[in-house]
């Protein structure tokens, strides 16, 4: 489906939403009325009454081109900064209610879409940001995350789900995009010179996080829009519409059981209208390509936030050092190409911009969600934790290179926080997990973090109901964590953090 053909669908709806936008801003209609009609495109209202606007970009790669066009119409808009999401799209933050449809429809004229994006439907598929350029991957799975995204925005019943869908592709046997943690996920798989995938359903975080059962070992590559038209017609029949709580496709699975949502599921594979939608895409399924070996760099973006001073620069960067495109990492961060004799210029370009985007190992900064200054449910304010865990290990290290090194790839690379249960920065799946809720401290509220451990791409953390500390104190707590772990590095991750979670708990 092109843009036209998509702008046709979503018109009637995005000037309802125009309407419905004055009113709120006449207050003559709450937040809560308001959001039906901006939910589905991934509109949201933030917690100073701002507005956030989510656009998809599927497997977190763009062009320089489509960075910019975002770039300089969120500024001549309005907006105070962009954000790097955990699931790879770009939130434009900071907009008045009333510069949203301005924004979108200028996005829209430039080719930026707008279908989907929050709400109850598919959210943007996601897939490993190395896919395609390490030796680990088994092929480049960018083609089909990109071939399923257009089949997937011409499905009508992806928009008309009980609760959000969301998809996952993992080039290589790690699993990397913990596709196994979510409602679809594709691992690649070569089987006997066959290009493929593993296929797991019902995966998920937040409440209740389970991960997924293997529905398949090896399917064609081709058969990848089948199985997600499959889940599609599955979940919009059997999801729970009267309870949100319980709406999620895991949901569907607790319920049945998984030797009957197995039966159901393959029902559903084997129905003709599903067969006949899919045949189409799958007649012209990407090519599987081989992994091409290639140098790339990463440039961290604290937080995944980009005032916009900082996105016009990187812009000019880009074009000037012949950058076409690049991808958003799931930890917030730009991954691009290398650019030869230039990278050292390019990368010191870069660090004049903010001391903190420079290129240091991709896997340094806690992973944060955007947190309680902006998010409505969000509790703890997850982006200060994150920063104060980093400067903690910063500290701890002083001016030894290699212990910083050693603080920044073996711990901090393991850490996720999110501002509530909701796991937005995959805290359940972390090897040290912080999550925000609230609790009586003495006789007012506070905000704390419990505190998960064990967790990994592949398996869940887990917690004990001493396991909490208040938020306000994250960067004393994690400075004690960082100087005990120097003094016993000899044992595992693992094995040390369940050890003084357990002594400092006890």
């Amino acid at each position: 489906m092109n843009k036209e053909d998509i702008y046709k669908k979503v018109a009637y709806e995005l000037e309802l939403f125009h309407i419905k936008a004055q009113e709120f801003k006449d207050e003559k209609l709450s937040g809560a009325e308001l959001k039906p009609f901006g939910a589905k495109f991934g509109f949201y209202e933030q917690k100073d009454g701002r507005f956030m606007v989510r656009v998809r970009i599927p497997g977190g790669e763009i062009t320089t081109k489509d960075f910019s066009i975002i770039a300089s119409n969120s500024e001549s808009h309005g907006a105070a900064f962009l954000h790097f999401t955990t699931r790879q799209d770009i939130q434009i933050h900071g907009l008045d209610v009333t510069r949203v449809y301005p924004l979108v429809e200028s996005l829209f004229k430039n080719g930026i879409v707008f279908r989907g994006g929050g709400g109850d439907t598919f959210r943007n598929i996601t897939s490993c940001p190395h896919s395609g350029c390490l030796e680990k991957t088994v092929f480049d799975v960018l083609p089909f995350v990109k071939a399923l995204n257009s089949f997937m925005l011409d499905y009508d019943k992806a928009f008309k789900l009980p609760r959000k869908l969301k998809i996952s592709f993992s080039c290589c046997r790690e699993d990397s995009d913990m596709a196994s943690f979510t409602d679809l996920g594709f691992i690649a798989v070569n089987k006997d010179g066959k290009a493929g995938f593993e296929v797991w359903l019902a995966g998920g975080l937040g409440r209740e996080s389970m991960k997924g059962i293997r529905i398949t070992e090896f399917t064609e590559a081709k058969n990848i829009f089948r199985y997600a038209a499959a889940i599609t017609e599955l979940f919009h029949d059997h999801g729970d519409r009267k309870n949100r709580a319980s709406a999620r496709l895991r949901f569907v699975l607790k319920r049945l059981g998984e030797e009957e949502f197995r039966k159901l599921f393959a029902e559903y594979y084997s129905k003709k209208e599903v067969m006949d939608v899919a045949a189409p895409a799958a007649a012209n399924a990407p090519v599987p390509e081989k992994s091409v070996i290639r140098h790339y760099h990463v440039v961290h973006v604290p937080g995944g936030n980009l005032k916009s001073f900082e996105a016009d620069r990187l812009v000019e960067l880009f074009k000037t050092a012949g950058i076409e495109k690049f991808r958003i990492t799931r930890r917030q961060n730009i991954l691009i190409p290398a650019q030869g004799e230039d990278d050292a210029k390019l990368l010191e370009q870069i660090l004049s911009i903010n001391p903190l985007l420079a290129e240091i190992p991709d896997e340094s900064m806690p992973v944060a969600c955007i947190g309680a200054k902006v998010c409505k449910i969000g509790i703890a304010d997850s982006q200060t934790a994150s920063l104060d865990i980093f400067n903690a290990a910063s500290s701890v290290a002083g001016t030894d290179f290699e212990l910083k090194a050693f603080l920044f790839k073996e711990i901090c690379s393991k850490i996720r926080v999110s501002g509530c249960h909701n796991s937005c920065a995959f805290h359940h799946c972390s090897g040290l997990g912080f999550q925000g809720f609230v609790k009586r401290d003495g006789e007012k509220s506070a905000v704390f973090f419990k505190i998960f451990v064990g967790g990994s791409n592949e398996k869940l953390g887990h917690s004990d109901e001493k396991y909490f500390i208040k938020a306000s104190e994250t960067g004393v707590f994690m400075t004690e964590f960082f100087k005990a772990r120097l003094l016993e590095k000899n044992s595992s991750f693992e094995d040390f953090t369940e050890k003084f979670l357990a002594s400092h708990f006890a």
